[in-house]
């Protein structure tokens, strides 16, 4: 359901520290993650690395 909102999210452009704000804080390339998730195509590789979701496709 977690994953499912972030996608979501993510579609709608939300702003980085929102997403910062849902990510697990388990995820183990967290810090890596969050410096790159500053736009869209960023925050889609953000969602893939963190959560191993496959099917994410990044437009660019």
């Amino acid at each position: 359901v977690r994953q499912n909102w972030l996608y979501i999210l993510i579609e709608i452009q939300m702003p980085r520290d929102i997403l910062r704000a849902i990510a697990p804080q388990s995820c183990a390339h967290y810090k890596a993650c969050e410096q790159e998730t500053n736009g869209r195509a960023s925050a889609l590789r953000y969602a893939s690395r963190c959560f191993g979701k496959r099917g994410i496709s990044v437009r660019n």
